[in-house]
């Protein structure tokens, strides 16, 4: 062992380090035992904030360390999140496979649902990918 905590093992094959003090991860939770921890799908936005799509709602680290839980768009609960994505004008796609009907796009400004009056004809829509 190391003082830092790593661990050096050797074998017939070679040597092993297994690095405890790394910090390339690190693990995220909100300290609940609900499905908050649940996550759905990982968006990496141009601004580099990380969008988590969770089992009832998004949460948005931002680059600077803050937080932000996103569980309802104007006035819809969001529940399951199942499809996050970002286009090519760096507006942000949140949709459900299995909760809220459509889809929202937000242009950093303000939030528009898209269902079936706008044209989506998918009730659910589970997964986003630009094309």
């Amino acid at each position: 062992f190391r003082k830092n905590g790593d661990l050096w093992v050797g074998t017939e094959s070679g040597l092993y380090l297994y690095q405890a003090s790394s910090t390339r991860w690190e693990t995220w939770s909100n300290g609940k035992t609900d499905e908050r921890n649940s996550i759905n799908e990982i968006l990496v936005t141009k601004d580099s904030a990380i969008w988590a799509a969770r089992a009832l709602s998004v949460e948005i680290r931002h680059k600077n360390g803050r937080i932000e839980s996103l569980e309802q768009i104007n006035g819809t609960q969001l529940g399951s999140v199942t499809a996050l994505a970002e286009d090519t004008s760096h507006s942000l796609w949140i949709a459900s496979g299995v909760g809220t009907e459509g889809a929202y796009r937000y242009d950093g400004t303000h939030w528009e649902h898209f269902g079936k009056n706008e044209g989506l004809g998918a009730r659910n829509v589970h997964k986003i990918v630009p094309d």
